[in-house]
């Protein structure tokens, strides 16, 4: 006997697995699997104010950099080490996910402009 893949209370996932063998790979892509294994905490720190204040910290930075004078350059770089920090220390993401959805956020910037380009 097969050892169940999704152990726990989700029977609907169970069943929708079972039902989805053998149907092609389209009827397996809302399977759970084993890459999801990250759910954001929306209030890590147990008050809103200071989680609020913790998410709004990078755009804090990067706003008060550029009215300091600073290139836009180094205000963003400032920024996006500002929101890795965050998002690893204070909400607890994965090293290796912050860093795709950087490089995701990189690419999602810069494809119009090198599209226009």
């Amino acid at each position: 006997m097969q050892e169940d893949p999704h152990p726990g209370p989700l029977p609907e996932y169970r069943e929708r697995e079972a039902d989805s063998r053998g149907a092609g790979p389209l009827a397996r892509t809302h399977e759970i699997t084993d890459s999801m294994t990250w759910t954001q905490i929306y209030d890590p720190l147990g008050a809103p104010f200071l989680s609020t204040l913790l998410a709004g910290s990078p755009i804090v930075l990067l706003l008060g950099l550029l009215v300091a004078g600073v290139s836009a350059q180094r205000a963003a770089f400032a920024g996006l080490a500002a929101a890795l920090i965050a998002a690893m220390f204070g909400f607890g993401m994965p090293a290796r996910l912050a860093a795709a959805s950087a490089a995701y956020g990189a690419c999602f910037g810069l494809l119009p402009i090198g599209w226009i380009v």
